[in-house]
């Protein structure tokens, strides 16, 4: 499995290594599409250096460990916000590059299909240059969930009258007209009530006066809701 002769090792990384190691492994999860992958497949796809350093990073339990008997043992992120914070770095870096090729409809329709990336692709805007495509840009909000074009709204991440903040007013409008159940949504598995929650909280003025309507429905009190 290869994790034996790691942990045999007595390389001290450096910060630059460990860096680099995290970006090779949140690329095999964009790839692979899992968030906690097989250490077998860590170790075939990224090499024994790679697979070394990141075991390093698993000693101290801090932001990951393997979890799981030798055969089966697993990459398992400890801490939450450590972890977003890494896969929100790369996935930015990323977005640039697939810019610069021409491929931002084709590999973000990929990483949208993914339910675990959508808060990662929404937060990954935040780090994005100014200098970045609108075009580009408009072509990641238009693959984006309901839920995470109102946590877009939520973060203000885009504050003046430009088209990217239209675009996500516009495109969650209408999904909000083909999401609206008629009865009670399902509260546990609903877009639509993870929609509203973030909208509850959201103090964006060009919030239209039907969503506020929706979510005074459910008696939330701020944001869309009263709030405004």
């Amino acid at each position: 499995m290869g994790s034996d002769a790691a942990r045999g090792s007595s390389v001290a990384p450096t910060s630059s290594q460990i860096l680099d190691a995290l970006d090779a492994l949140v690329d095999l999860l964009l790839e692979r599409g899992t968030p906690e992958p097989s250490w077998s497949m860590v170790w075939a796809d990224l090499g024994e250096r790679q697979g070394a350093l990141l075991l390093s990073v698993t000693s101290s339990r801090t932001l990951a460990s393997l979890t799981g008997a030798e055969e089966t043992e697993r990459w398992h992120w400890q801490h939450r916000r450590l972890r977003d914070i890494v896969i929100v770095r790369r996935l930015a870096r990323r977005e640039r590059t697939v810019a610069s090729e021409g491929r931002t409809q084709e590999k973000i329709q990929q990483w949208a299909a993914n339910p675990g990336l959508s808060d990662a692709l929404t937060r990954s805007l935040v780090f994005l240059p100014t200098s970045f495509a609108t075009d580009d840009l408009l072509a990641i909000l238009d693959n984006l969930s309901a839920s995470s074009l109102a946590e877009v709204l939520r973060l203000g991440i885009f504050t003046d009258e430009g088209e990217e903040r239209s675009r996500v007013i516009d495109r969650l409008r209408s999904l909000l007209e083909d999401m609206r159940p008629d009865g009670i949504p399902d509260y546990v598995e609903s877009e639509y009530w993870r929609t509203l929650s973030k909208l509850s909280t959201t103090r964006d003025l060009q919030c239209p006066r039907s969503w506020r309507a929706l979510v005074d429905e459910l008696n939330w009190p701020r944001g869309c809701g009263t709030g405004m």
